[in-house]
């Protein structure tokens, strides 16, 4: 879930870690994104890895909880391992805990640390992983030069809109991430184009 909340995108109520998956798994997940979604159920982790296999998708699994035990992080990894994704999984988070457990349990597993503020040290960005996502509106191209110049890739977000997908692009980040994903590629094929 992308909320610690049902309530915005689901037609049940409560916090996440408060229901048990048999409550979860029968909220109506779909309905508040159009009646198209309707009856759409709350899928597991699982369901999640084997649709982007599927779908030959890579996969950002980000990790909303502050606090990830060792025996979760496993978990995590395990479910990654079974249906063979991690060679096309991120794993991202805002907490560096969660990242240090999930680098525990897997060491290849790709990490990337999630910002809300003015970009780390390079340095320090680093050693969360190979990723960082900041969001843009806190990121210029030399912030994004001095991380790909330590080998960094840098994936930034939320990128929103048109006027967002052109100042995003011009940073020079190596994936935007953008809540439209169709509305941003038909903006970057026209854009590729000129």
């Amino acid at each position: 879930m992308h909320d610690a909340s049902v309530v915005r995108s689901t037609n049940c109520k409560g916090l996440v870690s408060s229901l048990t998956w048999a409550k979860l798994k029968k909220c109506d997940a779909g309905s508040w994104y159009g009646a198209k979604w309707k009856g759409t159920r709350v899928p597991t982790f699982g369901a999640v890895i084997r649709y982007a296999k599927a779908s030959g998708m890579q996969m950002n699994a980000e990790v909303k909880m502050a606090r990830l035990t060792t025996k979760q992080a496993r978990e995590y990894v395990a479910l990654i391992r079974k249906y063979k994704m991690t060679k096309r999984t991120v794993m991202s988070s805002a907490s560096h805990q969660a990242i240090r457990a999930v680098q525990a349990a897997d060491p290849t597993l790709r990490t990337a640390a999630i910002s809300y503020t003015v970009p780390d040290a390079p340095e320090v960005s680093r050693s969360y992983g190979a990723v960082y996502m900041p969001t843009w509106m806190h990121f210029t191209a030399d912030d994004v030069a001095a991380l790909q110049a330590v080998g960094m890739k840098v994936f930034i977000w939320p990128i929103r809109s048109e006027a967002d997908f052109e100042e995003a692009y011009a940073t020079g980040a190596d994936v935007l991430v953008a809540d439209d994903p169709a509305a941003l590629k038909t903006w970057l094929t026209a854009r590729l184009a000129v």
